[in-house]
């Protein structure tokens, strides 16, 4: 049996190299794959994650400016016609900015946990938007 002694200084010198080299392509290998899934899930979170945070976000505004509207026109202190007026306005922007978002965001794949939830706040914004007509017509001038 060969020693590692017995074996020729070139030899050992030329075999250190090559297990180096081995290491180094090892290491390489999986630093390119774990880079591959960085950037996969990257792209999911550019194209997908952060479009439903966006939508939401557009929505969550959006529903807070329609109660602050809202609460603007039924205050009995707040009767000036510049300012109902500019509050209808702001109803209405509100409004239309959740149905864009929603129309949106409802078009993103979503988990069975997302969907159960916007579920929800569908049917809450479908109940919102029963009685929202009465209040402004009730509030009207």
């Amino acid at each position: 049996m060969l020693k590692f002694k017995d074996i020729n200084v070139g030899t050992k010198i030329i075999a250190g190299y090559v297990l180096v080299a081995a290491i180094a392509t090892i290491i390489g290998v999986v630093g390119f794959v774990g880079m591959n899934r960085i950037m996969e899930d990257q792209k999911f979170i550019g194209n997908e994650a952060m479009q439903e945070v966006k939508n939401i976000g557009i929505i969550d505004e959006a529903v807070s400016s329609l109660m602050v509207s809202e609460r603007g026109l039924i205050n009995r202190r707040m009767m000036e016609p510049e300012f109902r007026k500019t509050q209808y306005a702001f109803a209405e922007s509100a409004i239309e900015r959740i149905a864009e978002a929603s129309q949106k965001y409802t078009a993103i794949p979503k988990s069975a946990e997302e969907e159960e939830n916007w579920n929800i706040f569908q049917n809450y914004w479908n109940d919102w938007m029963k009685i929202h007509p009465e209040i402004i017509d009730r509030y009207y001038r």
